[in-house]
């Protein structure tokens, strides 16, 4: 029923002259018809409240600027300004792809902080000043399980 009134409103000001103040009227109807329902779509597709409410300002930016183009005999209100939104969170995630960060306290995380065996070996070799049992003279020994 809100589309219905919303269409005639939009119809009534295509066919009266373009005024700034009939696209305000206009533009104010749609934004506080339809914020609630594009901002819980972006907030479900990208699951940031912050992140949200910044698409859906440029959703409703780019509603604003591309309205003189919606034709309601290509689809309903609605679907042209979910299409939008659809559109506006797809190049998100685009934009995401190509900007991928990481942070280096992630990574640090992932270093461990032990020491290798290898270097654990050198180590002792070093504070003892003899090789490691199985090494003589820089060649293998056998090693005896005793």
């Amino acid at each position: 029923m809100q589309e219905r009134a919303l269409l005639q409103f939009f119809g009534q000001i295509k066919q009266e002259s373009d005024t700034v103040v009939d696209k305000d009227k206009l533009f104010t109807t749609i934004f506080e018809t339809y914020y609630s329902r594009i901002f819980n779509y972006t907030a479900y597709r990208v699951n940031c409240r912050y992140t949200a409410e910044d698409l859906t300002s440029q959703i409703f930016e780019k509603t604003l600027s591309k309205l003189h183009s919606y034709s309601g005999e290509k689809a309903p209100f609605e679907v042209w300004l979910f299409a939008i939104a659809r559109n506006v969170v797809n190049d998100y995630y685009r934009s995401q792809k190509r900007n991928r960060l990481f942070s280096l306290d992630a990574i640090r995380e992932l270093v461990s902080t032990r020491q290798a065996p290898e270097e654990r070996m050198l180590e002792g070799e070093r504070s003892s000043g003899q090789p490691c049992a199985g090494y003589a003279g820089g060649q293998r020994t056998e090693y005896s399980g005793t």
